[in-house]
């Protein structure tokens, strides 16, 4: 009996979703018909966007918040990196986090919530195939 796996390739800039069943590798595409999604979460006034849908607000989008998973205050980056950052990182309770207004409240997100945001809209596009394992 072959399972259908799935496997997860999250890059620095984009992620690749890929399944293998029976015998057979192919790389699933997005809503947008692309091979990759740009691993990028924007906050809309009533609803958050991810990869290509993001376009829209910059001034409530993070780029890349991979690349802030585990980055401590001290970490000597972190201030160049504020320099680019189109929403710049914060520490709040000694934790990075991103100030953002969504549905009129302002809140804190870190680079992990960040993430699981963008994994759970990861997991609705796989959604559309039925598997038995995952990677």
């Amino acid at each position: 009996m072959d399972k259908n796996i799935i496997g997860l390739c999250i890059g620095s800039a984009n992620t690749v979703i890929g399944t293998y069943n029976n015998g057979v590798f192919e790389v699933v595409l997005s809503e947008h018909s692309s091979r990759t999604i740009p691993t990028i979460v924007s906050f809309e006034d009533r609803e958050r966007k991810y990869g290509e849908s993001k376009r829209k607000n910059y001034k409530r989008t993070i780029i890349y918040p991979n690349r802030w998973l585990g980055v401590q205050n001290n970490f000597s980056f972190v201030k160049k990196e504020k320099e680019y950052s189109i929403l710049v990182p914060t520490f709040n309770n000694n934790l990075l986090s991103f100030k953002i207004n969504y549905k009129n409240k302002t809140d804190f997100y870190t680079p992990e919530c960040l993430m699981a945001i963008f994994l759970n809209k990861i997991k609705n596009i796989e959604s559309r195939k039925s598997f038995d394992d995952v990677l």
